[in-house]
């Protein structure tokens, strides 16, 4: 593992450039539009916007949690839905990966230190350090390369344009940020409910394995 970590994973620094631009100026976009609807100085304020929903809307919120506005979305007007869909959009936490490759590539745009053996006390599990390699948002786009060109640029508008929501987008192409070399290939693999399966096996619990063949939960 130390090995591992001193060579590092190599970042397409140009695409990360590119999608915190493209996320500074989203965010900015939607505070604006927050901010125009509501008149508030500081639409990002969790106080503020919390106070202005319940005053001025039919939602009823005590706090603006995950949960708490999924299920007012579900009710509300029009003006509440479209506030707390832009502080959904602007709360996503996933993007912050790409803050966090920039901070901490080298100068030879490689990352070090982003695993550490038995890491998990209890488990013994590797644990993921810096930009949580594994924990990467998978991608469904169908045209990545494409995606990847525009984010490069640094082109909000297309993004918005050809692929609709832009912080899903910068969402999906986290983990293509993490490239092989030149003259080499990066090979991707995602073992299926692993520990749940091999721990069936190790503890002879033929029902969960034949229910895992089965294709059951």
């Amino acid at each position: 593992d130390q090995a591992v970590n001193q060579f590092g994973v190599l970042l397409d620094m140009s695409l990360v450039q590119g999608a915190l631009a493209i996320h500074e100026a989203e965010t900015k976009r939607l505070l604006d539009e927050a901010a125009k609807i509501t008149r508030l100085s500081n639409p990002n304020s969790r106080d503020q916007m919390l106070h202005w929903l319940n005053a001025n809307t039919n939602v009823d919120l005590s706090k603006l949690t995950k949960e708490t506005v999924a299920q007012a979305m579900e009710s509300a007007d029009e003006t509440a839905a479209k506030l707390l869909d832009i502080r959904i959009r602007t709360a996503k936490t996933s993007v912050s990966k790409y803050d966090m490759m920039k901070k901490s590539a080298g100068n030879d745009n490689r990352v070090r230190g982003v695993l550490q053996y038995y890491g998990a006390n209890r488990t013994g599990r590797w644990a993921g350090r810096l930009i949580q390699g594994q924990n990467l948002p998978r991608n469904y786009l169908e045209n990545l390369d494409l995606a990847r060109d525009i984010v490069r640029r640094g082109d909000r508008e297309a993004v918005a344009l050809l692929f609709g929501s832009v912080g899903d987008t910068l969402s999906q192409l986290i983990r293509t940020a993490i490239i092989a070399p030149e003259g080499h290939v990066l090979c991707v693999s995602d073992f299926s409910a692993i520990e749940a399966r091999v721990l069936a096996w190790l503890a002879d619990e033929k029902w969960v394995l034949d229910a895992f063949m089965r294709g059951e939960d």
